[in-house]
């Protein structure tokens, strides 16, 4: 489990050391930030389907907007704008999410995002939408991986939760999109490999 703390006392600025969080002795081999890049190949269906959702609400929105402008011509003209442009606004809200979030909202959530490594311990701190800081202590029988595309991802831990259904829902927390992914991958083995041969 991570360990979370206070958002008010979270990393807040660039200048601002890592240390401050820091236990006693503890020493810090890494920091970086991730890199934005593009969506995730189910990004894509994802957008795909929000296609016709958008589509449909451009469309009733231009017909109320139509049926507007002919009202204000027109006194004899009949009032379907006051239906279709708020019908139409459901639409274009799930449409536009559908579309443009898995592209945008995870390069907003990227740039706000860093990351630091200590002997001890994996740090996340987060800007977006208020503060916070989660911190994940290195074990020795942690799963470390290493994913490599354009840039790196590097899990070193995991978070199991329960969807809906009652199902349990494992996910790997990383440092996502990095450019030092091979040198934090080994930082990683080495921090394994001392709480092996001290444990």
């Amino acid at each position: 489990m991570p360990r979370i703390i206070n958002p008010d006392h979270a990393v807040k600025t660039e200048s601002q050391n890592w240390e401050d969080y820091f236990e006693p002795g503890e020493r810090l081999l890494w920091q970086g930030r991730p890199i934005p890049g593009g969506g995730r190949p189910g990004h894509i269906f994802l957008s795909l389907f929000g296609m016709p959702f958008l589509g449909a609400g451009l469309f009733t929105f231009k017909e109320g907007v139509d049926h507007l402008i002919g009202s204000a011509v027109d006194l004899t003209a009949n009032f379907d704008f006051m239906f279709l442009i708020p019908f139409s606004l459901p639409f274009l809200a799930i449409g536009a999410g559908l579309v443009f979030g898995p592209w945008v909202l995870p390069r907003y959530m990227l740039k706000r995002t860093r990351y630091a490594l200590s002997d001890k311990r994996a740090y996340i701190a987060k800007t977006a939408w208020g503060r916070s800081l989660e911190t994940y202590t290195i074990t020795a029988d942690a799963d470390i991986e290493i994913e490599s595309r354009r840039h790196h991802t590097v899990s070193f831990a995991t978070r199991v939760s329960k969807d809906s259904d009652g199902d349990r829902v494992t996910t790997k927390i990383s440092f996502e999109n990095i450019e030092e992914g091979e040198k934090v991958y080994k930082l990683l083995r080495q921090v394994q490999q001392k709480l092996t041969e001290t444990g």
